[in-house]
């Protein structure tokens, strides 16, 4: 079903009212990508049938755990797939985070470090549609909680699903306190090449670069 709509005002800055045409937005967020974008929910859950629908990307295997799949129904995300970005854009803005689960074992470091480099299937769909995408970042997410062990992401990877222990203060699941700040940058317009034309990987490039 579809979730609440967003009312929040600069969600709605970021809709093309003369097209109608609601973003991608792209979120790097390191940690529990599957929760994201519940954050992006939660804030802009008002109610009032004036905003836009939202809708969030995750793993698929998350909806074989059965009360969290229902949590994630309810909040609008729905399972990772190129068939679900091209269905939920008509419909409303769709945030996903393409560094995945990948991403998630990166963090814990002093530094920011994002897996993007080889992530263009959002990139694909938003050049195919031509929709515009939103670029999302937390600072301070990556010391927020530490993931691991690493020898565990092949393993996670191959079975789509976030194995390991998160840890922070004492080395209990519990966030370390530092500054968090969410940056949404301007929309990055999108030329709407079809995947037939010769010059469709050349603009996903471009436009991914």
């Amino acid at each position: 079903r579809r979730p609440r709509s967003c009312c929040c005002a600069c969600c709605r800055s970021l809709v093309d009212k003369r097209a109608h045409r609601c973003p991608v937005l792209a979120h790097c967020c390191h940690l529990l990508p599957m929760l994201m974008p519940a954050p992006v929910h939660t804030c802009c859950f008002c109610g009032t049938p004036a905003g836009e629908n939202f809708y969030g990307l995750a793993a698929d295997s998350a909806f074989r755990i059965p009360l969290w799949r229902h949590v994630y129904t309810w909040l609008g995300i729905v399972p990772a797939s190129v068939a679900n970005l091209k269905k939920h854009i008509k419909w409303g803005c769709v945030a996903c985070t393409p560094g995945g689960i990948a991403e998630m074992y990166l963090a814990g470091g002093k530094h920011d470090h994002i897996y993007i480099k080889s992530r263009k299937g959002f990139v694909s769909v938003s050049v195919e549609e031509g929709i515009p995408i939103v670029p999302v970042y937390h600072f301070g997410n990556t010391a927020l909680l530490s993931f691991g062990p690493k020898f565990c992401e092949p393993y996670g990877r191959r079975w789509r699903f976030s194995l390991g222990l998160l840890y922070g203060t004492f080395g209990l699941p519990l966030p370390r306190r530092v500054a968090l700040m969410m940056v949404v940058g301007p929309p990055v317009a999108v030329e709407k090449v079809a995947r037939t034309d010769p010059r469709f990987q050349e603009v996903v490039d471009e436009t991914h670069g």
